[in-house]
């Protein structure tokens, strides 16, 4: 299973593609709390981190924002 970094939200849905299964990802940040740690770009940058770390399964789709 792919497990995304700390306080950073993923959607996940899986596309059966020509290469085979794999997961269309749209990545989800926001700043909700002044606890929160992760600002908007730190977010961004750490959803384009694990997308790269996992690009033979994954294929990053959108970043929404909230």
């Amino acid at each position: 299973m792919l497990y995304p970094p700390e306080e950073v939200y993923l959607l996940y849905v899986s596309v059966k593609d020509k290469r085979g299964i794999k997961m269309k990802i749209i990545g989800y940040i926001r700043v909700s709390t002044k606890k929160q740690q992760l600002s908007i770009s730190n977010q961004i940058s750490e959803i384009q981190k694990w997308i790269e770390n996992h690009k033979s399964e994954v294929e990053l789709v959108s970043i929404i924002q909230d």
